[in-house]
C-alpha cells in the first residue's frame, strides 16, 4: 500500500494534522487529526509498503504490544481510506 499524493502532514506543537488537498485547496471537512504514531505511519506510506512491514516498523520504533499496534494500525488505515488518502 502507498498513500496518495493528495495530502500534506503538518505538525502544530505536539499534534499532527493530515490535510487532504483538492485543487491546491485544503478540504477542511476531511482533515485527519493524529498523533506522533499516526505521523510515523503517514510518513512510512510515502513508498509502497505492506501492512506487515509497516507493523514491524511500528513495533521497532515504539514500546507497544503487537496486538495494540495492529488494532491501532488497522483503525488508522481505515480512517485514511475513508478520507481518500490511500487505496483499499
Amino acid at each position: 500500500m502507498k498513500r496518495k499524493n493528495n495530502s500534506i502532514l503538518k505538525e502544530i506543537g505536539n499534534k499532527f494534522m493530515i490535510l487532504p488537498l483538492s485543487d491546491h485547496n485544503i478540504a477542511i471537512d476531511v482533515i485527519l487529526y493524529t498523533n506522533e504514531v499516526g505521523a510515523f505511519i503517514y510518513n512510512n506510506l510515502e513508498n509502497e509498503i505492506t501492512k506487515e512491514e509497516l507493523l514491524a516498523r511500528i513495533l521497532n520504533e515504539y514500546s507497544v504490544t503487537e496486538e495494540v499496534a495492529l488494532a491501532d494500525l488497522d483503525e488508522f488505515l481505515l480512517n485514511m481510506q475513508k478520507k481518500g488518502l490511500i487505496d483499499a
